[in-house]
């Protein structure tokens, strides 16, 4: 499980990341999983993890003529 959890972290954010989760017990990376789901950057459900939209949006900048 953690082998398939580390392949799919090396798909998504490349080999570096991939690489030091690999060296970390499986309850590393559910910790840190947790973590950031609680920052609002992932959404968990169930087995399936993906980017929590609106809050990496909100650290984008503007862009030039849109309206709010």
């Amino acid at each position: 499980m953690l082998g398939e959890a580390v392949s799919k972290i090396e798909h998504i954010a490349g080999v570096p990341l991939a690489r030091e989760y690999a060296r970390k017990t499986p309850k590393t990376l559910s910790r840190d999983l947790n973590a950031v789901a609680e920052m609002g950057l992932i959404e968990q459900s169930g087995r399936k993890v993906r980017s929590g939209k609106r809050a990496i949006l909100a650290f984008l900048p503007s862009r030039a003529g849109s309206k709010k």
